[in-house]
């Protein structure tokens, strides 16, 4: 994989440059951190340009729709207004009044406008009658067919104000007129505010139209008002989701961009903020900051390598001192300073030590070699001897079978294979069918030489036969129970021999029936044999074996339910051949 390759690599190299390369990693780490801290710097700055451009924006929201709720307001009170109503009434009746009565309605309405400086003129319609109250440039040019959608827009709103974009930076408050006298409600036209919006804008938000900031308003049916620094901001404004912020590229500059959703009409307000203005202070600190990491990584470089180049000369010496001694010349070692407390002095005063003593051990170890091959020698010679029992025992075998006394010679087999098996101890763990072989050729000798007295029974669980058992386990707990568990009324002694899983362990059980045995008399044979006995040798060794193999995880215990005879029981976990 890349990652060991690259600990591979840099296991290769020296001291010196895995100092230099932890230096340079010391720096790395700076410029990591500082980017982070700075990111993190950013994040919350960020945050609280978007809490303020937010909150503005809210109050520029709310400034808004309570002028528009005023104009509502206004509308509302110029449609019902009684000498409006009349003069409506009477200019549907009586055509050739109609300059009387326009000249009427105008003088009230414009009592009604007074004071609202946002609207720049009102407009009448009705079928083919129309007028105009105001500046009436403001509607020249009006189209039949915007007539027509305002007048099915405020008849499906049913008396409600109905917002229409216009034309430049203006909006269009329609409002059907009806009938209030006599509560008939016929419809007698609507009314038409034209609506500065640019100019509210501007007075009730203090957006003033920069050349660096901005401010849209967008509804359903499009940009309502549009006062960017850069024509094309729109189309990348109209992606961007309800509310939130970020930062956008626009005309190959970077704004911070905050929107909200308006509540009451549903428009989206969108200020625009150049990132080079509001973060002109952090790009300061930054490059300032940045030049003096860069000053200190350098400063740190320098001292790491001085330091490496320092710490390394000794080691090197150290090392050439090494290959000479490798090459078998312990001559080369001069007296030396070794009076400083430095780590590498140390090093080569006690290699020094470590060279003499060295020499030392090479011509004692001469000697022990001599001793050892004498050693070896003996030892092959010890080995003639249980191969010349192995050679005996097969004869006298062959000679029983020569004589027809079978009992002789199946006896002499199953103690040739015993022999066999506790000179070779090489493996200290075996399968417990091997160790029940084992068993079954210690009991054949016992069954010959006690005849009926001594019965066994076997209880393996299937599947406990591949199961690792310490090798010579289950033969000292037999002879045991044959040593202690004869009766003495039938001089008859019954065994049973019960292998099995229990829970987590693989159990081994050795059962006699004989006149049973206090458990501190167990105990006391576990502790191993008392002066002058022979008694207890093979329990003791059970259980140290036992430690060794398993480490203390394992039970070896006297059943106490029994009531008689000895139930001696041997746990320990289960492995698989």
């Amino acid at each position: 994989m890349p990652e060991f390759h690259s600990l591979s690599a840099f296991s290769r190299l020296s001291i010196r440059s895995k100092l230099i390369a932890l230096f340079a990693l010391i720096g790395l780490l700076l410029f990591l951190i500082h980017g982070w801290q700075f990111a993190a710097v950013r994040q919350v700055y960020e945050r609280k340009i978007y809490e303020q451009s937010t909150e503005i924006l809210n109050v520029s929201a709310l400034n808004i729709n309570s002028e528009l709720q005023k104009l509502e307001a206004l509308s509302f009170d110029i449609f019902s207004d009684p000498l409006v109503q009349e003069n409506l009434e009477q200019l549907a009746a009586h055509s050739d009044r109609r300059e009387l009565l326009i000249t009427r309605i105008n003088e009230r309405i414009y009592q009604l406008m007074a004071g609202y400086t946002s609207v720049l003129a009102l407009h009448y319609f009705n079928g083919g009658e129309s007028f105009t109250v105001g500046r009436s440039s403001a509607f020249s040019g009006f189209p039949a067919e915007m007539q027509e959608r305002l007048l099915n827009g405020t008849s499906r709103l049913n008396g409600q104000c109905l917002w229409v974009k216009g034309e430049r930076d203006t909006l269009l408050l329609a409002r059907m007129v009806r009938r209030i006298k006599h509560y008939s409600f016929e419809e007698l036209g609507v009314i038409v505010l034209s609506v500065d919006l640019a100019r509210t804008v501007r007075r009730l938000t203090g957006f003033s139209g920069s050349r660096s900031a901005g401010l849209a308003i967008v509804s359903e049916e499009g940009v309502l008002y549009e006062n960017l620094p850069i024509p094309e901001a729109m189309r990348t404004l109209r992606q961007l989701p309800h509310s939130g912020y970020s930062i956008e590229r626009v005309g190959g500059q970077k704004y911070f961009v905050s929107y909200i959703t308006d509540n009451v009409k549903g428009w989206r307000f969108v200020s625009l903020l150049p990132v080079r203005e509001i973060y002109a202070e952090i790009y300061a600190a930054e490059r300032g900051s940045l030049c003096l990491l860069s000053g200190m990584l350098l400063c740190i470089l320098l001292i790491g390598l001085r330091s490496a180049v320092r710490f390394t000369r000794p080691l090197a010496k150290l090392s050439l001192r090494m290959q000479a001694i490798q090459q078998g010349d312990f001559s080369s070692a001069g007296p030396g300073d070794y009076s400083g407390r430095d780590e590498t002095v140390l090093l080569t005063r006690n290699f020094e030590i470590m060279v003499g003593k060295i020499e030392a051990l090479i011509n004692e170890n001469y000697v022990k070699q001599l001793a050892l091959k004498d050693s070896q020698y003996k030892m092959l010679q010890t080995q003639i001897n249980p191969h010349f029992l192995y050679n005996t025992l097969d004869s006298i075998h062959w000679m029983a079978v020569g004589a027809g006394q079978e009992p002789i010679s199946q006896m002499v087999e199953a103690l040739g294979s015993l022999l066999r098996e506790t000179i070779h101890m090489e493996e200290r763990s075996i399968p417990v069918h091997e160790e029940l072989a084992l068993l079954k050729h210690y009991l054949t000798i016992q069954k010959i030489r006690m005849e009926d007295r001594l019965r066994c029974r076997f209880e393996i669980e299937p599947g406990t036969e591949n199961f690792l058992i310490p090798k010579f386990t289950l033969q000292p707990l037999v002879e045991n129970s044959i040593a202690h568990g004869f009766d003495p009324a039938t001089l008859c002694v019954t065994i049973e021999i019960v292998i099995r899983r229990k829970e987590e362990w693989l159990e081994c059980a050795v059962c006699d029936n004989g006149p049973g045995c206090p458990a501190d008399l167990i105990e006391r044979l576990r502790s191993g044999p008392s002066s002058g006995s022979r008694h207890g040798v093979g329990l003791r060794n059970i259980d140290e074996r036992l430690n060794i193999a398993f480490g203390g995880r394992y039970r070896f215990y006297v059943d106490p339910e029994k009531s008689t005879g000895v139930r001696m029981v041997i746990q320990f976990p289960p492995t698989q051949v």
